[in-house]
Protein backbone atom coordinates (compact mmCIF):
# COMPACT_ATOMS: atom_id res chain seq x y z
CA UNK A 1 0.00 0.00 0.00
CA UNK A 2 2.75 2.39 0.97
CA UNK A 3 4.62 1.72 -2.27
CA UNK A 4 1.45 2.43 -4.30
CA UNK A 5 0.92 5.73 -2.50
CA UNK A 6 4.55 6.73 -3.06
CA UNK A 7 4.28 5.76 -6.74
CA UNK A 8 1.12 7.84 -7.21
CA UNK A 9 2.73 10.86 -5.54
CA UNK A 10 5.83 10.43 -7.70
CA UNK A 11 3.71 10.05 -10.83
CA UNK A 12 1.68 13.15 -9.99
CA UNK A 13 4.74 15.30 -9.37
CA UNK A 14 6.48 13.99 -12.48
CA UNK A 15 3.44 14.67 -14.66
CA UNK A 16 3.25 18.19 -13.23
CA UNK A 17 6.92 18.78 -14.08
CA UNK A 18 6.54 17.22 -17.53
CA UNK A 19 3.62 19.37 -18.65
CA UNK A 20 4.73 22.70 -17.26
CA UNK A 21 5.91 25.17 -19.89
CA UNK A 22 9.62 25.11 -20.66
CA UNK A 23 10.23 21.61 -19.30
CA UNK A 24 13.26 20.12 -21.09
CA UNK A 25 12.58 16.47 -20.18
CA UNK A 26 9.29 14.91 -21.28
CA UNK A 27 9.91 11.42 -19.83
CA UNK A 28 9.98 12.11 -16.09
CA UNK A 29 6.69 10.24 -15.53
CA UNK A 30 8.18 6.86 -16.50
CA UNK A 31 9.53 6.18 -12.99
CA UNK A 32 6.08 6.37 -11.36
CA UNK A 33 4.55 4.16 -14.05
CA UNK A 34 7.37 1.63 -13.65
CA UNK A 35 6.79 1.42 -9.89
CA UNK A 36 3.05 0.90 -10.40
CA UNK A 37 3.72 -1.77 -13.03
CA UNK A 38 6.13 -3.59 -10.70
CA UNK A 39 3.55 -3.53 -7.90
CA UNK A 40 0.87 -4.84 -10.28
CA UNK A 41 3.11 -7.68 -11.52
CA UNK A 42 4.09 -8.70 -7.98
CA UNK A 43 0.46 -8.61 -6.83
CA UNK A 44 -0.75 -10.73 -9.75
CA UNK A 45 2.06 -13.26 -9.25
CA UNK A 46 1.27 -13.56 -5.53
CA UNK A 47 -2.46 -14.00 -6.19
CA UNK A 48 -1.81 -16.76 -8.73
CA UNK A 49 0.50 -18.48 -6.26
CA UNK A 50 -2.11 -18.22 -3.50
CA UNK A 51 -4.80 -19.57 -5.85
CA UNK A 52 -2.67 -22.61 -6.75
CA UNK A 53 -1.92 -23.32 -3.08
CA UNK A 54 -5.62 -23.04 -2.20
CA UNK A 55 -6.50 -25.40 -5.04
CA UNK A 56 -3.93 -27.96 -3.83
CA UNK A 57 -5.18 -27.60 -0.25
CA UNK A 58 -8.79 -28.24 -1.27
CA UNK A 59 -7.75 -31.33 -3.24
CA UNK A 60 -5.78 -32.66 -0.26
CA UNK A 61 -8.62 -31.83 2.11
CA UNK A 62 -11.08 -33.75 -0.08
CA UNK A 63 -8.79 -36.79 0.01
CA UNK A 64 -8.56 -36.63 3.79
CA UNK A 65 -12.30 -36.22 4.29
CA UNK A 66 -13.29 -38.93 1.79
CA UNK A 67 -11.14 -42.06 2.27
CA UNK A 68 -12.64 -43.68 -0.86
CA UNK A 69 -10.92 -41.05 -3.01
CA UNK A 70 -7.49 -41.72 -1.51
CA UNK A 71 -7.69 -45.48 -2.17
CA UNK A 72 -8.83 -45.06 -5.78
CA UNK A 73 -5.88 -42.77 -6.64
CA UNK A 74 -3.34 -45.48 -6.09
Amino acid sequence: MLLCIAALISLGLDLYQTFRPGSPNKLEWIEGVAILAAVAIATIAQSLNDYQKEKQFRKLNRKVLDPALSTSDG
